[in-house]
């Protein structure tokens, strides 16, 4: 009976340390920069006081950092007070809108025991600032979908993409598509050769945009009747349409 032939044994590999590998990579990494360290002057008198110029440059470093620790305390105790006067301010309107069913006349004064005032300020931005569809939800639940599409409009807006237009001409590298459609932008774009179709088509984008409708805000109390809980949700709704502030 003929011997089998001895078959060599595989060689064996040793398993790869990940931990150890990533502990090198990691101690081989190199240290992050400190950066650059300008040290101020110090000319220090007999009593070992600063003096001059290096007095004023050091303490103004102090001084920095105090009065930036003090303005933060500051701003934030500001923003609290504005806010509070804010949520106030902007429920008194609300019930004088709903009273009388127009908005107050301007400006709004709020004014504490010591005459001192602030002004409440409304400003209508609904033609800048588009609203989200978390706000059209907000006003169909408020006004059902009739009322709710009276007070908003949707905007199909038509721009240039700017990376097409800083491209090269397909068919005349010498120009970019933009100098291209100087020429062009008074003929019929069809007739124009120089520019590739995918060029045309990407050239013009647009973006659709829901907007409230022109004179909404001024005929809230007409829209929501005398019931300032459904005006102050329509503020609400509005968002940034309609800037609510205090001014100092």
């Amino acid at each position: 009976m003929a011997k089998k032939k001895a078959t060599a044994a595989a060689p064996t590999v040793a398993p790869v340390n990940l931990f150890a590998k990533a502990a090198k990579t990691a101690a081989e990494a190199p240290k992050k920069a400190k950066g650059t360290i300008v040290q101020l002057p110090k000319e220090l008198d007999a009593e070992g006081k600063l003096v001059g110029e290096s007095a004023i440059l050091n303490n103004a470093v102090t001084n920095a950092i105090t009065a930036d620790a003090e303005s933060k305390a500051a701003l934030t105790k500001l923003n609290l007070a504005k806010q509070r006067l804010l949520t106030y301010a902007q429920q008194r309107v609300v019930e004088l809108y709903a009273q009388a069913g127009v908005l107050p006349p301007t400006p709004v004064s709020v004014v504490n025991h010591n005459g001192e005032s602030v002004t409440y300020v409304m400003a209508d931005k609904s033609q800048q600032n588009p609203i989200g569809k978390e706000q059209v939800a907000l006003f169909k639940e408020l006004l059902g979908d009739d009322g709710a599409n009276s007070v908003i409009q949707e905007k199909t807006l038509f721009f240039f993409d700017f990376a097409t237009m800083d491209q090269p001409a397909a068919n005349a590298k010498d120009k970019t598509v933009f100098e291209i459609v100087q020429e062009a932008i008074n003929s019929v774009m069809a007739t124009e050769t120089r520019l590739s179709e995918e060029q045309k088509a990407n050239l013009i984008q647009s973006t659709c945009k829901t907007y409230l409708k022109e004179n909404t805000l001024s005929r809230i109390a007409t829209i929501c009747g005398a019931d300032s809980a459904r005006i102050a949700q329509f503020y609400d709704a509005a968002g940034t349409a309609c800037v609510r502030s205090i001014k100092v």
